[in-house]
């Protein structure tokens, strides 16, 4: 139990200082090895486009490859207060170049879930 508790306390420290952007493009027409440096890129200027200057500490894809579907893209703060200031400036992407981009908090399976549930609700 002590072994879970402590992962679970790591798990959450690192959810805290992280956000998912969903609905970026994948670009597929470059070697696997670029396309990393392309999501960078484009994570970068969504940021300069936010007006926001946290500095992600790692940037990668989620879930694994497939046609058609645009994978989210996680990006891991050095602290909370960056995540928490690319959550506030999420706002300004509406009306620019990124409006089909999305940014939320990094959640549980169970709390995406519940968030689900509760926008059903509201319907």
């Amino acid at each position: 139990h002590y072994l879970t508790a402590v992962q679970q306390a790591e798990e959450k420290e690192i959810r805290e200082r992280s956000v998912v952007l969903v609905g970026v493009n994948e670009v597929t027409d470059v070697p696997p090895r670029n396309r990393n440096n392309v999501d960078c890129e484009t994570v970068l200027d969504i940021f300069d486009t936010i007006n926001s200057d946290s500095v992600p500490h790692q940037i990668f894809r989620m879930r694994s490859q497939q046609e058609g579907r645009k994978r989210p893209i996680k990006v891991i703060f050095g602290n909370s207060h960056d995540a928490k200031q690319v959550l506030r400036n999420a706002r300004s992407l509406k009306g620019t170049r990124f409006q089909h981009v999305f940014i939320r908090p990094s959640l549980t399976t169970e709390e995406r879930r519940k968030r689900w549930e509760e926008r059903q609700k509201r319907r």
